[in-house]
């Protein structure tokens, strides 16, 4: 089965606001951090189609730089940028998706691998939680209109309880790598203690 990525990517002036550092070394991190979500996903030979959902122009250019169908998105939330998303991929007749946020700099090709051995035909959900157990750090969906999105609070358990109520095969999935996100100071310094050299480097130029 083909596997098409979505990453909804909000404004980076509103995006990632716990993070307590200046708006423009925000902006800079999330661009930053898309960046290698994008590069990670180039080099998985398990991924069809990646699909940035975006209204943030610098966003924009670097997806379609980097071979990504971008879709328009107006900040109007997660949910409605997964659905603009599962509208396009129900057109092209897709047959499974994996919704990812922009934030997980620590993930490797591998772990999609991984990820993918748990999924079982023909309809299944697979949930990988956020290291806090408070959100959703992957959702994928077979078909992609299986079941809608609920990511606001408490994501993760929204999910769960949705994949119940839609597929006998469903299930939570540990990927260590896919659970790091960044929404905090602590969650970066983890990244920071574990990323290769090259991006830490790059991190600690922006926070200077």
């Amino acid at each position: 089965m083909r596997l098409s990525v979505i990453i909804p990517v909000k404004q980076y002036n509103t995006a990632k606001t716990r993070l307590d550092v200046s708006d423009e070394q925000r902006a800079e991190l999330c661009h930053l951090m898309l960046h290698e979500t994008l590069l990670t996903l180039n080099r998985s030979a398990d991924i069809h189609e990646i699909v940035v959902v975006t209204g943030e122009a610098r966003a924009k250019r670097l997806s379609e730089a980097m071979g990504a169908t971008t879709l328009y998105d107006d900040d109007s939330g997660v949910n409605q940028a997964v659905h603009t998303a599962d509208t396009y991929l129900s057109k092209r007749q897709a047959t499974m998706s994996l919704v990812i946020p922009l934030d997980m700099p620590l993930m490797e090709p591998s772990d999609i691998s991984f990820l993918l051995k748990f999924f079982t035909p023909p309809t299944c959900i697979l949930v990988v939680p956020s290291i806090r157990y408070d959100g959703t750090n992957a959702l994928l969906r077979c078909p992609p209109d299986v079941m809608g999105t609920s990511y606001d609070d408490n994501s993760y358990r929204n999910h769960m309880a949705m994949a119940r109520r839609a597929v006998t095969n469903n299930g939570l999935v540990h990927v260590p790598r896919m659970m790091h996100d960044v929404d905090t100071l602590m969650d970066l310094k983890y990244v920071l203690q574990r990323a290769r050299p090259d991006l830490k480097q790059r991190i600690n130029d922006i926070l200077r």
